[in-house]
């Protein structure tokens, strides 16, 4: 399952504040406090995770396109001087996950009196994905427009599926396009999308994250509803092979299919996104 990926954060002080959060969050029978301020000694560590059972954990924010080897065992070096002892020392990083950084933080762990770790924004988003709160107060503090771009972008994968962009009249079942359309509610409610063996596909955000693009995500909900209404007795029809009944209906399936996906293509086409080919 690949996490939704968030877009970066505007500032190294955003950065900081936003693993203070995560943390406070995880911890929450913790002492959480960022360290210190710019221009004083911090030992590598920019926040201090204080536990009631007396170990005390050391994170580092590192706002970077790559964290080097070289860097991860210079922090390391540098928090081994930290005032008190650190359990764990680890460093939070904007950068792409990477294995000469993971490769790095295990021999600085050799090397240093405490264990010695690297997570990478992919794994700060799967976090974040885990902690909707934080990842929300996270996003009211960034250009909406990115947040919205690639959700838009996550919910047009959702959507490109036969069982919206073909003709009723292609001959597909709709037993299969009323599993398509529950899998799709489910998306954007949750942010999950799953295939026909329920297996996860998808993770994104629910679609009431996106404040940006609140009302026309709204309608394209309610027209997606308006769609099931039209489709869930076809296919109750399918089960019984009442296929008269299902020829009936397929016009009005397919002005409810194209009204829906006229209004996603118009929210696409609103962000410079391509549109979704229908047939």
């Amino acid at each position: 399952m690949q996490p939704f990926t968030f877009p970066g954060p505007p500032t190294h002080q955003d950065f900081e504040a936003l693993i203070a959060e995560l943390l406070s969050s995880q911890e929450p029978d913790a002492s959480v406090q960022q360290y210190g301020r710019s221009g004083q000694s911090q030992h590598g560590v920019d926040v201090v995770v204080a536990r009631s059972n007396g170990t005390t954990l050391g994170y580092q924010c590192k706002d970077v396109q790559v964290l080097s080897a070289r860097t991860v065992a210079t922090e390391a070096a540098r928090a081994t001087a930290f005032p008190g002892d650190l359990s764990r020392f680890v460093i939070f990083t904007t950068a792409p996950r990477d294995t000469k950084s993971q490769d790095a933080a295990r021999l600085a762990t050799k090397a240093a009196p405490f264990l010695v770790e690297v997570m990478a924004w992919d794994d700060i988003s799967a976090l974040l994905m885990k902690d909707l709160p934080v990842a929300q107060a996270y996003m009211r503090q960034l250009p909406l427009q990115d947040v919205t771009s690639a959700y838009l972008w996550q919910l047009r994968i959702a959507f490109d599926r036969p069982a919206f962009t073909d003709s009723a009249a292609m001959e597909w079942s709709h037993t299969e396009q009323l599993q398509a359309i529950t899998d799709v509610e489910f998306f954007l409610s949750t942010g999950q999308l799953r295939t026909r063996d329920s297996s996860h596909v998808l993770s994104s955000l629910p679609a009431a994250s996106i404040t940006m693009e609140k009302q026309s995500l709204s309608k394209l909900r309610s027209l997606l509803s308006a769609l099931k209404r039209e489709v869930t007795p076809s296919a109750k029809a399918e089960i019984g092979a009442d296929f008269a009944a299902v020829h009936l209906r397929r016009g009005t399936i397919d002005d409810a299919r194209l009204k829906m996906l006229g209004v996603l293509n118009d929210l696409l086409a609103k962000h410079n996104m391509p549109a979704l080919v229908i047939h």
